[in-house]
């Protein structure tokens, strides 16, 4: 399995900076032709779309680079290298979530109505990203030599393909998220299904993990951050049921 896509003269192109970028194109494809029917207007789609990206990327690089500041030492340029891999998931959620909050209120939007035709297309490319792990070989599984096993360049042994089990599981979680928006009574339940179903689902995948060094206990720190997500997001989705009709 190589990570490198292709090279174009000192130019390196990997896999999984093409994943990330196919991830945010597809995701904002989907809430730029969700818009209409959601009554939000494409050109304040585009925009906060941007703030999301740059909130969601800079989240997801800082949170690395915190986690794994002595690989970074002595190498400073590497860490806008996110061409590389080395991006946090969680990082990127908080940092996209916090840059969509603060773009609708400087355009006044409603943040809940925005949060709610957003967060489905989150899932979608995170499947896309987690494609690029797989062909990047990070956030790889146990060690593995049955089926499916993949054997990377530089590693003395096979590893279990998690990376495609996460990529299944946030489409089955897109999914879910499509079917809910047809019913929630009332903006934000969206998100708060988004919360519940995904926690659940990161939970239980995150114990096929093989690439951690650290552990919370005998929890990887993602599933510690799920055993917060997924309660927040029964409780929020309880809440916002007291309402009455699908407004604002």
């Amino acid at each position: 399995m190589d990570p490198i896509a292709f090279e174009v003269g000192p130019l390196t192109v990997r896999w999984y900076g093409i994943c990330v970028a196919l991830g945010f194109l597809l995701g904002f494809g989907f809430v730029n032709w969700r818009a209409p029917r959601w009554g939000v207007d494409r050109d304040d789609v585009a925009d906060v779309v941007f703030w999301a990206m740059l909130g969601g990327i800079g989240g997801a690089r800082l949170l690395y680079v915190v986690q794994n500041w002595q690989q970074f030492q002595g190498h400073l340029w590497e860490i806008v290298r996110i061409d590389h891999g080395g991006l946090v998931y969680y990082g990127g959620f908080f940092g996209g979530g916090l840059a969509i909050i603060l773009a609708c209120m400087i355009k006044s939007l409603s943040v809940l109505r925005m949060g709610d035709l957003f967060i489905m297309a989150v899932p979608l490319g995170h499947a896309v990203g987690r494609i690029g792990c797989f062909l990047n070989g990070c956030c790889y599984g146990w060690p593995w030599t049955g089926a499916c096993s993949v054997q990377y360049p530089g590693r003395a042994y096979a590893v279990f393909p998690i990376q495609l089990v996460a990529s299944a599981m946030n489409l089955a979680v897109f999914g879910c998220l499509l079917f809910a928006a047809r019913y929630v009574r009332v903006r934000g339940q969206v998100v708060a299904a988004y919360l519940t179903v995904y926690g659940l689902g990161r939970f239980f995948v995150e114990f096929g993990r093989g690439d951690y060094s650290r552990y919370v206990g005998p929890l990887t720190p993602a599933q510690v951050i799920c055993a917060f997500l997924v309660p927040a997001g029964i409780v929020l989705f309880i809440v916002l049921g007291w309402g009455k009709d699908r407004g604002d």
